[in-house]
């Protein structure tokens, strides 16, 4: 299953922010490169949250997340979880064996998915319409290393979000 990099992430989402930006008005489109590059020992969860600023709504449009393996792991898995800290519980999960790259990408989890709750884009459509991130309640992912090797790899997570004021 190919990978992709920043770079990619960026020019995947590119035409599609400029089409988007369009047809929503007083709406904006927010790219967020929420990667992350911090080593994750074995056995270990590294969170990522992404905060809005203050006064403003955010809204995933779109979601593309890659992740190789643990270098060298031969057991065990690894997973990406997204929840919204105001519900404190999950929205959208995807696990993989130790040595599958997690690919989140056209609006699924894809490759060797061991378990998700979002196997569909409709269903992963629906997952993501019910998050609203706010100042005060913002988003989160979470990766979890539950392999037998560090996680030295970037977490490469680019969203296209709709913004929009509190008061609209």
């Amino acid at each position: 299953m190919a990978t992709f990099d920043k770079k990619d992430l960026e020019r995947m989402l590119s035409d599609i922010k400029t089409e988007l930006t369009k047809k929503l008005g007083k709406k904006r489109i927010v790219f967020v490169d929420a990667s992350s590059n911090t080593t994750v020992p074995a056995g270990s969860s590294e969170t990522i949250t992404i905060q809005p600023p203050q006064g403003k709504i955010w809204r995933i449009l779109m979601m593309n997340i890659s992740v190789s393996p643990p270098n060298s792991s031969t057991t065990g898995t690894h997973k990406i979880v997204l929840s919204h800290s105001k519900l404190l519980q999950w929205h959208m999960v995807g696990v993989y064996e130790y040595n599958n790259t997690i690919l989140f990408y056209k609006q699924v989890f894809t490759g060797t998915v061991s378990v998700t709750n979002a196997s569909t884009p409709e269903e992963s459509r629906a997952l993501l319409d019910s998050i609203k991130a706010t100042y005060d309640y913002p988003m989160q992912f979470r990766y979890y290393n539950d392999t037998d090797a560090d996680q030295t790899n970037t977490r490469v997570i680019g969203l296209l979000i709709e913004e929009e004021d509190e008061a609209e």
